[in-house]
């Protein structure tokens, strides 16, 4: 039986090209192995139909076993026939969205495809699966780590040269923002080297001491000498699926400290490997000094420990693969779960952390920012005390007028040289041409998550400046406000934490026995339906009635239901086609005594379920919200509600207490501003957005201005093409149609007799000209009605729908009649 493994790239230094390489050596000698790599660097459809035919030309279907990453969709055209293995590296989709990117559906939609299509599945870790689950079915998919590199040297201790070391990319995903935060904390004798694509346009703060050696992306087996002669590898990436160069790293001998996210945790244990909580900046810190300052460096042996259990995890996890093909009809098919060392990564937050460069550093939270903003409140209440308080330079642009609308009454002075006035959303062009000229360190943006003006925040982003987006606290939301890295409410940073790293504290509630839930009723909210929570946070229902028709068939038969309707619904009243002996709805009513008598709160994403973490009531969700991933929640999403109903409740008061100290360390209260310090500003959890969020370099929005200006210059150019074509054909009929004059007719006489008509003609047109028309009835109606007629509704409808008319008043006029009738 061959085993043909499909490359899609050729001579390319990525993490597939390197893991099918891996491979191919692990399997030579102890299966038949053929490679079929894209050689001449064909495109994706000629590459699609060059495997189609290769392998259909070559093999039958039971002649074959056919291995292929996701990447590319190399294997979509071959017949379902054949035994393909599509082994998962990171889709594109996934890596765009940790890029900064908006997901490219087409190519996602293939990749699913291929996966879907395949008779077996496999994964290089169970963090690509989670990340997935929507998309795949998890339970059948394999899972083994992937292969690393056998010829790589393991350096001793005695060897190592450098403190830490970075490689990789320079780019969001591979999270260079955390660079120049944990540089600037690193001690003044430390010595650090970074190399990867594009490292030399890196531009470092001018905060950092330690030493600093970069070099530029290096595709050889250099790279290996480089990475074990230092103490410790930062992985500082947004995901990895199995990295490559974690892999790469402990082969060298070098301990790894990277973030817990994707599959990190999985590879190793903490003997080689130190996980930490997604950027949390000191604790990363501390555990890197720890490395390069211990004299009890892992040996050998821990390294080689790890490796052999990688190599056994691979080996075992394609044996089963080939199993599981091969296997007949009716045969069990075992689905192989292998290595996953994430349970020994506890992080012990009692632990006493090192610190290091304490002294305050000069603008830690960078110069500049400019926020943009559908409404002016965000600006007034939010935005400006904060920015102030930091110290910050900045512009703001807003579709409404400075004092248009207020939500905590108390708005605070915008100078006016900071503040400009236009509907952004219909002009990102000045959108865009307002930060090149201002070059903000980061971007300021409420709430994110509307569809009305996805398609700008799209354009902006790919300018390159970190966003950083506020919403409404919680702890009351009144003078509150919390801001993200990633958006906000479910599309949140903060939403993706698990407890711990929310409350950055360890719980330790196992083994606390749980409550019995009592209470008079179970209280079900509603939210507005033009909410973004509902819009996007929402898949299963768009529709407060149709989510209350769910939930009720959902709770069980005794229990009373209270439904409390969103205190600014306007279209509330429906709901009570729901009322009975056992249902009551209600738009008034004291929230605090509503929930300290329910036994359960049932909401989609409302602010009222986090404020239910005081009361030892469950929570169900039905939505995407900060609640998720921390053990305090039942989320419908993922069973139905009547499967999952519980009396004992979920989520210990511990978790809860310590959850609710977690949103308070979160927010911001904006009229305590002034009681803190500005040195207390960097170590405060509620400004981390400000600290890591600073960007230095501008070559992506100078790049993004000068194609946007050639886009114009070229539109310009063809504008005036057509017109001078345009021009030139109109002068060509005129010409063609002027009449010509008789050249044989030399008669003075009739030549005067068609001056005479000509020059009677030309005055019986200008008599008739000169004559008054009379008054048309409409004209004079619209004329005294446009005269009486506030000015203000006059320029509303002038500037909203007509600028684009004004070289034609009469469609102007014709809608003012209408309108104004």
């Amino acid at each position: 039986m061959k085993y043909l493994i499909i490359n899609p790239y050729y001579n390319e230094t990525n993490g597939i090209e390197n893991s099918i390489k891996n491979t191919l050596a692990a399997l030579d000698g102890k299966m038949d192995v053929e490679l079929f790599a894209n050689t001449k660097n064909l495109n994706k459809k000629q590459f699609q139909k060059a495997v189609y035919n290769y392998v259909t030309s070559k093999f039958g279907t039971e002649e074959v076993i056919i291995e292929a990453p996701e990447a590319r969709a190399s294997t979509l055209l071959l017949p379902k026939e054949y035994n393909v293995h599509l082994r998962l590296h990171c889709p594109l989709a996934v890596a765009q969205k940790y890029d900064g990117f908006k997901p490219d559906e087409t190519i996602y939609s293939e990749e699913l495809r291929v996966i879907h299509k395949a008779k077996a599945v496999s994964s290089p870790s169970y963090g690509l699966l989670k990340e997935m689950k929507n998309e795949i079915d998890s339970d059948n998919i394999f899972v083994f780590k992937n292969q690393y590199n056998k010829n790589i040297k393991l350096y001793e201790s005695e060897e190592k040269e450098y403190d830490v070391v970075f490689m990789g990319r320079f780019q969001k995903l591979k999270g260079i923002e955390y660079l120049n935060p944990i540089l600037e904390r690193l001690p003044e004798n430390y010595k650090v080297l970074l190399f990867g694509k594009n490292s030399s346009k890196f531009k470092f703060s001018p905060n950092i001491k330690c030493s600093i050696t970069v070099k530029e992306h290096i595709a050889n087996d250099e790279r290996f000498e480089l990475v074990g002669k230092a103490k410790t590898l930062m992985m500082l990436s947004r995901f990895e699926n199995c990295s490559m160069v974690i892999l790469e790293a402990l082969a060298a001998g070098t301990v790894v400290t990277c973030w817990d996210v994707g599959g990190n945790s999985e590879i190793a244990s903490p003997d080689v490997m130190q996980v930490i909580p997604f950027e949390d900046i000191e604790k990363l810190v501390s555990e890197v000094m720890d490395i390069c300052e211990t004299n009890h460096y892992p040996s050998t042996e821990k390294f080689m420990d790890a490796l052999s259990k990688i190599d056994q995890d691979f080996a075992s996890g394609v044996v089963s693969v080939v199993d599981h093909l091969l296997s007949n009809e009716g045969e069990e098919k075992k689905i192989y779960k292998g290595l996953n060392c994430s349970s020994q990564h506890q992080f012990d937050y009692s632990k006493e952390f090192k610190t290091a460069n304490n002294e305050f550093l000069e603008n830690p939270f960078g110069k500049r920012v400019l926020g943009f903003t559908i409404s002016n409140e965000h600006i007034e209440e939010m935005w400006v005390p904060v920015v102030q308080k930091l110290g910050l330079e900045a512009r703001y642009v807003c579709r409404r007028p400075l004092g248009f609308h207020t939500v905590f009454k108390n708005p605070f002075p915008v100078e006016p040289k900071e503040f400009t006035q236009y509907d952004w959303i219909e002009n990102p062009t000045r959108l865009i041409k307002n930060i090149n000229n201002y070059k903000p360190n980061k971007l300021l943006f409420h709430n994110g998550l509307h569809p009305m003006y996805q398609d700008v925040l799209d354009e902006v982003k790919k300018l390159g400046i970190p966003f950083i987006y506020s919403e409404l606290g919680w702890f009351p939301q009144k003078d509150h406000v919390y801001f993200d890295r990633w958006g906000t409410n479910g599309q949140s940073y903060l939403a993706s934490l698990s407890a711990e790293a929310f409350c950055r504290k360890s719980i330790n509630d196992e083994g606390l026995k749980a409550k019995k839930v009592k209470g008079d009723h179970v209280l079900v909210v509603t939210q507005l339906e033009n909410d973004t929570n509902l819009i996007v946070n929402s898949p299963l229902f768009k529709k407060n009635y149709a989510f209350i028709k769910h939930v009720l068939k959902e709770i069980p038969a005794a229990e009373k239901v209270i439904i409390k309707v969103h205190p600014l619904d306007k279209h509330w009243e429906q709901l009570k086609d729901f009322e009975s002996d056992r249902v009551t709805v209600i738009k008034e009513g004291n929230l605090e005594e509503l929930l300290s008598k329910s036994k359960a709160v049932i909401g989609i994403n409302s602010t009222v379920l986090i404020q239910a973490l005081e009361y030892d009531i469950n929570i169900y969700s039905y939505g995407y919200g900060l609640l998720d991933n921390k053990g305090a929640t039942i989320s419908c999403l993922e069973a139905p509600l009547s499967k999952q109903w519980k009396n004992e409740l979920v989520g210990s008061r511990k978790r809860r207490d310590m959850l609710i100290e977690g949103f308070k360390s979160r927010q911001i209260n904006i009229r305590e501003l002034e009681n803190l310090s500005p040195e207390s500003l960097v170590n405060n959890i509620a400004f981390e957005p400000f600290l890591f969020a600073n960007q230095e370099d501008f070559s992506k929005l100078n790049a993004y201005v000068k194609k946007m200006e050639q886009v114009n210059n070229d539109s310009k150019k063809s504008t005036e093409k057509e017109k001078a074509v345009t021009n030139k054909s109109k002068a060509d009929k005129e010409k063609s149609t002027k009449p010509t004059t008789n050249k044989t007719n030399t008669s003075t006489g009739k030549n005067d007799i068609l001056k005479e008509k000509t020059a009677s003609k030309n005055t019986t047109g200008s008599q008739a000209s000169n004559k008054p028309k009379a008054p048309n009835k409409n004209t004079a109606v619209a004329a005294k009605k446009l005269q009486n007629a506030p000015k203000k509704t006059f320029t509303q409808l002038w500037s909203r729908r007509f600028t684009k008319f004004r070289k034609n008043p009469k469609i102007v006029i014709t809608f003012l009649l209408k309108k104004l009738q």
